[in-house]
């Protein structure tokens, strides 16, 4: 078991550098994925995150701590565990982030991480079905296509919020990001594309090797320089020696988690769960930001349009031959229908609201993912929220979860913009578009009208929108737990590259920004060859 890389996590970014790396035939790399190879229909059936994101196969069912501010409930925070990581599991659309989030980073001493740094490396990972430009790539491995077969109900929404004042997005990952768009999907003719794909002529190569099923424990040095990986296996330990460097593409919870239990991170933390401190590394863990939803929800009249309709008793069985035999319908869609990207903030230098429209009716009492009657739900996310969270150890044991704290709306910018955003999404439900399609909001229901109302509604429902990141953040040695070539402090031969790094968290989903970071980090790597 001896590699010049080895590369711990098969995610979107994990995937990603394998098959860069191994393209050159004079390096050998492993990949170790503590999930499997993902050869599940679901994986490939765009309707299956659903299934997906429940199984304790499939994906890390990992969980916050009781949150105080949400009443004590804990929220899951499911991870995909299986080649091609969280991609493989997600709700399939395709947001790249403001040009804004990156140049930010830049202004933050992450160098060669700015806008203009980072789009090619976007163009590059993707295959755009509306063709290459200056902003799209056109010959990528990840698959973005704009929908084709559009829902009535989602068509009336997008009228709906341009008549409440949101211009049309022409591209939200080009030009300009401002506006309302239906969702780019990562999907081709009905399958789901993730960053599995990157892999599948990459599995061939005599110098890739793939393991999975293979859970990563610690990282081992030699005289402060990285030099393997101990790992779970078919419940026996193996290690996995690397030459030239380890790479943790572990996600925002893994990789950090993986770090300390390798003596990396707080020290205080480390050595009372009786691990050897190797590096002092405080901020190892801190800075979690993530996304946060709050709904509002209100019952359509019954005209086929809604996707609780469409899944019951023979509808059901219609959409499953459809998709059967023509890859279409229900289960060749998202969930999520339509976006919008706006500004609620006059100081905002870039949208901080972002609006997901769903043509579903949420379940009102909790006892499923969707309500009986028809429906339309629209979600209100803070795009740059100010309140962060941590991982911390759990236990001793590198097989216990971390321990996960979210703090979600602690912070006031993110319960105005949250507020804000419920308000806008009522706005547009009740625009002339949608008059005589709305019979009634029912979450959170017209008793909620007062600032306080509204927020008392996001913290009792409000929910993940899966975006963690900000764990090992880029940054100064003061500040950070990576250099701007993923390189971590204080230790040689060992990088991170996975949403774990940013500094700050994107304007929107985070998976395209994940994929982007493991070209980075292939291009980061690769320079050190010459």
């Amino acid at each position: 078991m001896n590699f010049d890389y080895v590369i711990v996590g098969g995610g979107s970014a994990g995937a990603v550098l394998a098959a860069r790396l191994s393209a050159n035939p004079n390096v050998r790399v492993l990949l170790l994925e503590g999930g499997g190879p993902g050869r599940h229909p679901m994986f490939r059936i765009p309707l299956g995150f659903f299934a997906a994101m429940q199984s304790t196969v499939h994906a890390w069912q990992f969980a916050t701590e009781p949150e105080e501010q949400l009443g004590g409930r804990s929220i899951r925070l499911p991870r995909g565990r299986v080649i091609g990581g969280s991609s493989a599991i997600n709700g399939l659309v395709y947001v790249r982030g403001n040009r804004t989030d990156f140049d930010e980073w830049r202004q933050k001493g992450c160098v060669g991480w700015g806008y203009d740094d980072v789009l090619p490396l976007f163009k590059r990972s993707e295959h755009f079905s509306g063709g290459a430009d200056r902003w799209r790539g056109g010959t990528g491995k990840l698959r973005v296509t704009d929908p084709t077969r559009l829902n009535p109900l989602s068509e009336v929404f997008l009228e709906a919020a341009q008549a409440a004042g949101l211009p049309r997005a022409l591209d939200y990952n080009g030009e300009s990001q401002d506006g309302v768009a239906y969702f780019q999907l990562t999907t081709a003719n009905g399958v789901r594309s993730s960053a599995a794909d990157f892999l599948r002529a990459a599995r061939s190569r005599p110098n890739l090797r793939i393991e999975t099923g293979a859970v990563a424990e610690r990282v081992l040095f030699q005289q402060g320089r990285a030099n393997g990986v101990r790992y779970v296996q078919d419940k026996l330990q193996h290690v996995a020696h690397a030459r030239a460097e380890v790479i943790l593409c572990a996600g925002a919870f893994g990789s950090p988690h993986i770090l300390m239990h390798s003596g990396i991170g707080d020290g205080e933390q480390c050595a009372a769960h009786g691990i050897e401190v190797l590096v002092h590394s405080p901020h190892v863990g801190k800075h979690l930001a993530d996304h946060f939803s709050a709904s509002v929800a209100a019952y359509v009249t019954a005209r086929g349009w809604s996707l609780n309709e469409r899944i019951k008793g023979m509808n059901l069985a219609r959409e499953v031959a459809l998709y059967a035999l023509m890859r279409r319908g229900l289960l060749a869609s998202s969930a999520a229908h339509v976006t919008a990207f706006c500004r609620t903030q006059a100081a905002s230098v870039s949208p901080d609201l972002q609006l997901m429209m769903l043509p579903a009716g949420a379940s009102g009492d909790k006892t499923g993912p969707l309500d009986p009657r028809p429906g339309i739900t629209v979600g209100c996310l803070a795009l740059k929220p100010q309140s962060r969270g941590d991982v911390t150890l759990r236990s001793p044991n590198p097989a216990a979860p971390p321990r996960i704290r979210m703090n979600y709306l602690t912070a006031e910018r993110d319960k105005r913009i949250t507020i804000d955003g419920l308000r806008l999404a009522r706005k547009i439900l009740s625009a002339p578009p949608l008059q005589g399609v709305i019979e009634q909001e029912y979450i959170p229901g017209a008793s909620a009208q007062t600032d306080d109302e509204l927020l008392d509604h996001a913290l009792s429902s409000g929910n993940t929108a899966h975006h963690p990141v900000g764990t090992c953040r880029m940054g100064a040695a003061n500040e950070g737990v990576v250099d701007a070539a993923l390189k971590v402090h204080g230790v040689s031969g060992l990088r991170v590259a996975d949403a774990s790094i940013m500094p700050s968290i994107v304007s929107g989903n985070t998976n395209a920004a994940c994929v982007m970071i493991g070209e980075k980090a292939a291009d980061l790597i690769s320079s050190s060859w010459a």
